[in-house]
């Protein structure tokens, strides 16, 4: 259910590798596939660059409660008009340092947050239903935000809480949007070798964890088929965990979401890219200011 931003796109894996575990589904298949869900949810946690590590010092933060642990929010800013962002897979609240800066300086009060078991919240593993929970939390007490601006898997995460009720907005952007979650779990299939049995046994073992119909909830085209905000995708082509052609599919179904291209920045540099920031400041401008 995330994107592997650190992962190679070759999904080839050595045959004594494959071999070895399918003689291990063979003895002890239960145990195989509890392994494997368990690291299908594992996350990791990263170090903060020097600039990241700035700006936590210059921010609020809060610890919440949810669900026996808790996770850091962070906030900048006093402007009336508040800006959400929702970091990806492996991701953390801190990474958006240019667009935070830039939004400060343009009057927003900014919120971001660490998911659960992301950045300095505690905890090995996680789920996108939680992290939306999280995020349903930190806004409950705060006005409509005027932009949510996600990245990679954190746009599955706002498409299905502003499709839950979760949290409202009155626009959505997604930089390198993570747009077909079923492609996620099919590469990680395709990634470990797996047959057909071991998939459906995999598929099953989730929805015992996260209910019936999980594949459906979490697919974002589902989720932003009720959504009628304007809605601006960033991709870069050379983006390698996020293919253009996906994005790009989007744009044949739903008339309120817009693509806009940046060009050299691939997955996660394009965060911290002036193109990006121009083009999210003129979003803002354009789309939520009445």
């Amino acid at each position: 259910m995330r994107t592997k931003p650190r992962r190679s796109n070759n999904t080839s894996k050595p045959w004594f590798t494959r071999r070895l575990a399918q003689l291990f589904f063979r003895f002890f298949p239960a145990l195989y596939t509890r392994l494997i869900v368990q690291l299908w949810f594992r996350t990791r946690h990263f170090p903060l660059s020097k600039q990241e590590a700035s700006l936590a010092k210059t921010a609020k933060t809060k610890r919440f409660h949810s669900n026996n642990s808790y996770f850091y929010a962070y906030e900048w800013g006093s402007g009336e008009d508040i800006i959400l962002f929702i970091h990806g897979w492996n991701g953390h609240g801190l990474q958006f340092v240019k667009l935070v800066d830039a939004l400060i300086k343009q009057g927003y009060r900014v919120l971001s947050f660490d998911a659960p078991a992301h950045g300095r919240s505690p905890g090995k593993q996680t789920n996108l239903m939680e992290i939306a929970a999280a995020v349903k939390l930190l806004m409950q007490d705060q006005s409509t935000p005027s932009l949510i601006i996600s990245h990679s898997f954190g746009f599955a995460v706002a498409s299905y809480a502003l499709a839950h009720g979760y949290v409202h907005s009155r626009a959505l952007l997604g930089i390198a949007a993570a747009t077909d979650t079923e492609r996620l779990y099919q590469q990680y299939f395709d990634y470990l070798g797996l047959s057909e049995k071991q998939r459906q046994g995999f598929l099953r073992a989730v929805e015992q964890r996260l209910g019936r119909q999980w594949q459906q909830q979490i697919q974002p085209e589902k989720n932003l088929a009720t959504l009628h905000m304007p809605i601006l995708l960033i991709h870069d082509p050379s983006d390698r965990q996020v293919r253009i052609s996906e994005v790009k599919r989007l744009l044949e179904k739903f008339p309120n979401i817009e693509l806009q291209l940046t060009q050299g920045q691939g997955h996660q540099r394009i965060l911290q890219s002036p193109q990006t920031e121009a083009i999210c400041l003129k979003f803002l401008l354009e789309k939520t200011k009445t």
